[in-house]
């Protein structure tokens, strides 16, 4: 079968050194090995850095049967800003205008976010009876919500009128809709205004972990009386490292020196982030650092630290960062509520504090300095989880015979219509 994938916004393998594939690329290395010939419409822009990876769109190979066609657009250098809102739009009119230049799939596989693609994939998709699946990775429009303070939040609802309406023709007109939860799940049912049928299914993220996690830890550098909490990811919008720094700040008052915080990544946070904790000896930056480095710092007595800021936490997500945490066999301090939150203490791998809080951040890192014991058997529940249920290499074969299931159906109907 002939597929596409619409996804701007993940890192693209082979593009960018040391770039490890997320959702989209995984699955599309999965539909590739099985046989399908894929095609992934992303864009130049690095979501990350917002840096350009090239100055025109460009056409690269991941594997054979997979290529990624990188559309270019004028970029953004803030999440929160009208050029965003043209980014996307000019990627999405570009799909349009490429897209019927081309031969047409078979299946069209679409990333919620962006309304934009979503809304060409659905266009598309009816126009040529094409089935088109919708992925929800984030509740948009609604994330426009968590930007405006709460008492404006009804007045935002309306004058984004025409956004949710956009998000409900993608819901309504897809084939079905695949999710990372099933909170994401039963919210893109109630937009769609129907009952879940069998093209509807929940994926998790799903991570591929590098080699190395299968065999023993390394421990990071640090001593064995010292409790390393490590970040591992982007610092963008999404996360909350003010209240990270200041707990520092309050250990690090204390003369605590059993506890040091280790954030590893990059973004457009970084500078000040760097300067907010300035001069404290319990925090370590290292930027970007390769995949398989990242696992050697989550080593044995490690803690991996998820801090969602509160405005942006979606009660309903499991993302990506929690299961590469799970893969390291580490426990997991998270700021997420609803499902993730219910997750971590069903399982009993990780602890939840409140995001702007940092007395309840330090309540939770004094929990696990005083249960090292239960900590490491955290880790170990979590790991044995994350290649039940979790891995890569479970998750999207999987998922690759749902998406064959979808278009058989597709098939199966036009063929009674005949």
């Amino acid at each position: 079968m002939r597929i596409w994938l619409t996804q701007d916004g993940e890192p693209v393998p082979g593009v960018e050194p040391g770039t490890r594939p997320w959702r989209t690329a995984m699955l599309g290395m999965a539909l590739a090995d099985a046989g399908h010939e894929v095609l992934w419409w992303a864009s130049t822009l690095n979501f990350a850095t917002r840096r350009f990876w090239f100055d025109r769109p460009t056409i690269r190979t991941i594997q054979p049967g997979l290529e990624v066609y990188l559309l270019h657009g004028p970029g953004y250098t803030t999440t929160k800003s009208l050029a965003r809102w043209v980014h996307q739009r000019t990627i999405a009119r570009q799909f349009r205008e490429q897209a019927a230049l081309r031969p047409l799939p078979d299946l069209i596989f679409a990333s919620l976010p962006t309304l934009e693609l979503v809304e060409q994939a659905v266009q598309l998709g009816r126009q040529h009876t094409i089935p088109v699946i919708v992925d929800i990775r984030d509740l948009w429009p609604d994330h426009y919500l968590t930007m405006a303070p709460a008492p404006l939040r009804p007045l935002v609802r309306v004058a984004l009128h025409s956004e949710f309406r956009r998000a409900a023709r993608g819901l309504t007109g897809a084939t079905g809709l695949t999710s990372i939860t099933a909170t994401f799940l039963g919210w893109g049912l109630a937009r769609a205004r129907r009952a879940q049928h069998l093209d509807d299914a929940v994926f998790p993220m799903g991570y591929l972990p590098p080699a190395h996690t299968l065999s023993a830890h390394v421990r990071p550098d640090v001593g064995d009386a010292v409790m390393p909490l490590v970040y591992a990811g982007t610092m963008g919008s999404a996360f909350n490292f003010d209240t990270v720094i200041e707990a520092a700040r309050q250990l690090a008052a204390a003369q605590r020196t059993d506890v040091l915080f280790i954030i590893t990544g990059a973004g457009y946070q970084d500078a000040r982030i760097r300067a907010l904790a300035d001069g404290l000896p319990n925090v370590r930056f290292t930027g970007w650092i390769a995949h398989d480095e990242v696992h050697r710092l989550l080593g044995h007595g490690a803690v991996g630290l998820a801090c969602y800021a509160n405005g942006e936490t979606i009660h309903g997500s499991m993302p990506n960062k929690m299961f590469e945490y799970m893969a390291a066999g580490v426990p997991l301090l998270s700021s997420m509520r609803g499902e993730m939150e219910t997750f971590l203490a069903a399982e009993r791998i990780g602890l939840t504090y409140e995001s702007v809080d940092h007395e309840s951040l330090l309540a939770q890192i004094q929990w696990f300095v005083e249960h090292p014991a239960e900590r490491r058997a955290m880790g170990q529940r979590a790991r044995q989880l994350f290649f039940e249920r979790f891995d890569a290499s479970r998750v999207y074969p999987a998922m690759v015979q749902h998406l064959e299931g979808v278009v058989e159906r597709a098939r199966q109907r036009q063929r009674r219509t005949q």
